[in-house]
């Protein structure tokens, strides 16, 4: 669609008729500038491997006010969704009900919106919603792993400079944020699966975030994530 934007993409893969490629961005901050970058999502192994020679800070989790509870009972991927769409439904409402009652709002996937509980604005889903306060002070069911084709993390691994060796995906055992769980992540190359890891978690991290958790006392949060696929 964007021929003259792929003119000057960096890197490109075609697969049958696709081609997806990416651009790199550089920065020239001159040798003398200091740049400092707040973000809640920023990932250590991704931010020292885009940029060289810099000092990483964690400031640690931030304390809630609100509550946010996590089921990881059950795979919530987009295509594990869609081989029972009627039975997930059935789950996720009954979860909701437990924990939020009858009264809240959803981001998922934009193709699984629950007939009953839509959002405000039926646009919203878990690609779009940074950067908006609709949900704050009320109570937010996230339902889904925003998974992207293996291809985007090659080509991100790739403008890293990473030698990823094209390795396959599998369903194995992974340690994460100090939990042990199974996931359909790559075989052999860490640096692919700490890519992948930080663009899931920043997606679900951001959505999280619509419900203001620091700032409201009266929120509660259904987050289905981190699912054992």
């Amino acid at each position: 669609s964007n021929v003259l934007n792929f003119y000057n993409s960096s890197c490109y893969v075609k697969t049958g008729e696709y081609i997806t490629y990416i651009n790199k961005n550089s920065f020239n901050f001159g040798t003398d500038a200091d740049v400092m970058v707040l973000s809640a999502t920023v990932n250590e192994f991704f931010t020292k491997t885009a940029f060289k020679n810099v000092s990483f800070i964690n400031l640690g989790q931030a304390e809630y006010k609100g509550e946010l509870f996590q089921v990881p009972a059950r795979s919530l991927s987009r295509s594990c969704i869609n081989k029972n769409k009627e039975g997930y439904e059935k789950y996720c409402n009954k979860l909701c009900s437990q924990f939020l009652g009858e009264d809240y709002n959803l981001l998922t996937f934009p193709e699984f919106l629950l007939d009953q509980k839509t959002n405000v604005e039926k646009q919203l889903n878990l690609w779009n919603c940074v950067g908006l306060d609709n949900f704050q002070d009320k109570d937010l069911a996230i339902i889904g792993t925003p998974h992207c084709p293996p291809v985007v993390y090659y080509l991100m691994a790739n403008v890293l400079g990473l030698n990823t060796n094209k390795s396959a995906t599998e369903y194995r055992a992974i340690i994460r944020n100090g939990y042990e769980f199974y996931f359909n992540t790559f075989s052999e190359e860490q640096e692919l699966t700490e890519i992948q890891m930080y663009l899931i978690e920043s997606v679900l991290m951001q959505a999280v975030g619509r419900a203001r958790l620091v700032n409201n006392e009266k929120t509660d949060m259904e987050g289905f994530y981190k699912e054992l696929e």
